[in-house]
């Protein structure tokens, strides 16, 4: 039994006290279930959403990155990248990271080895953590970053719901777990 939110609200009268009876904890118990299940799969929806909208932020610093870095001298190459990724599929990491280039053997090339950069408390990595990267590298990851800011503020906003779904279904179950 399918009832629009409409009719669950008619049904609180107090005068509807026989038309109430008719729902079986079984209708109850299916339409808690629905609710976790649907709001899940939004904030699933609304993670992958998210974290495409800071892939294309990604894509523009890495587009601009490599246009600077071909007319930039070996002094004025920049050295940080970033990168986007969803966590045990519920969580949204938005980072820069440190590449070091270390030779090979003679003919061969360049290992890259990545560092990760702490970004700290805050959802905004500090502008220090990139002083010593060359200006245009500086002003292309202060735009990004600011950007990026936004979207980790969005994505510890979507934790949040997630926390309180969980929390909300554990309540479900202790409730129901009583029932005999």
């Amino acid at each position: 039994m399918k009832l629009p939110t409409a009719r669950w609200l008619e049904l609180l009268d107090p005068d509807l006290e026989d038309e109430r009876s008719e729902i079986t904890a079984d209708v109850l118990a299916a339409e808690r279930e629905q609710f976790v299940s649907e709001v899940r799969k939004q904030l699933d929806h609304a993670l992958a959403v998210l974290a495409l909208e800071a892939q294309q932020e990604s894509d523009m610093y890495w587009s601009a990155h490599n246009i600077a870095r071909e007319d930039a001298g070996e002094d004025e190459q920049g050295r940080v990248g970033t990168r986007i990724r969803i966590i045990r599929k519920v969580t949204l990491s938005v980072e820069w990271y440190r590449n070091r280039f270390v030779s090979a053997q003679p003919n061969e090339k360049k290992l890259v080895f990545s560092t990760y950069i702490k970004k700290g408390k805050s959802h905004k990595y500090s502008m220090a953590n990139f002083k010593n990267e060359p200006q245009w590298a500086q002003e292309l990851i202060q735009r990004v970053e600011s950007r990026y800011a936004r979207i980790r503020q969005r994505a510890s906003a979507l934790t949040k719901v997630r926390r309180a779904l969980n929390e909300y279904e554990r309540l479900l179950d202790k409730t129901h777990s009583d029932e005999v």
